[in-house]
């Protein structure tokens, strides 16, 4: 009897736990995972992957991706020069939504694809992210990651420097 409920317990809360958003491959955009349901940033808890792909710097390239629960909100695009770190947006939908919400038949994920300019600079260790911002609850959003790892060649050097943050020392003004 035990082994049956847990059986009935998986059986209905898979299909609860199917999650939200995921890149899709399509031969320049390779993400790291399948999985539509990566909730850790900076990328779901994915490591890099040893195997980049190798884009011109300063090309235009296509993302594409498939929203597999519809949410309010946006999907946001950003580019790091250094790994999983510093990350720079350079895309950003409005208020996403979907259009496609009376499909009939429910497993049939709404498809998104933007073009998205990357930096004109050589880069051996990039890393483009795209974030799912749900906003059922603006207070309070949820957000789903998804990486997809890039090396930037031929670009005009090396990328830029990030700036140096000085600490607040406090500056005596008063007149001695």
């Amino acid at each position: 009897m035990r082994k049956l409920s847990w059986l009935l317990l998986s059986v209905f809360l898979v299909p609860l736990s199917h999650a939200h958003f995921r890149m899709k491959d399509n031969s320049v955009v390779v993400p790291r995972s399948n999985d539509d349901g990566l909730k850790t940033p900076p990328c779901g808890g994915i490591v890099k992957t040893t195997t980049p792909m190798i884009v011109k710097a300063g090309s235009q390239i296509t993302i594409n991706w498939e929203e597999t629960i519809n949410h309010p909100g946006k999907f946001q695009v950003f580019f790091s020069h250094d790994g999983d770190q510093t990350f720079e947006k350079i895309f950003e939908t409005v208020d996403q939504q979907d259009t496609d919400v009376d499909r009939a038949d429910p497993n049939t994920y709404h498809q998104y694809s933007t073009t998205i300019p990357l930096p004109e600079y050589n880069c051996e260790n990039c890393t483009i992210q795209m974030i799912q911002v749900m906003e059922e609850n603006p207070a309070n959003p949820s957000f789903y990651y998804s990486c997809a790892d890039v090396t930037l060649i031929e670009g005009n050097g090396p990328p830029p420097r990030p700036p140096v943050e000085y600490p607040n020392d406090p500056v005596d003004c008063t007149e001695k």
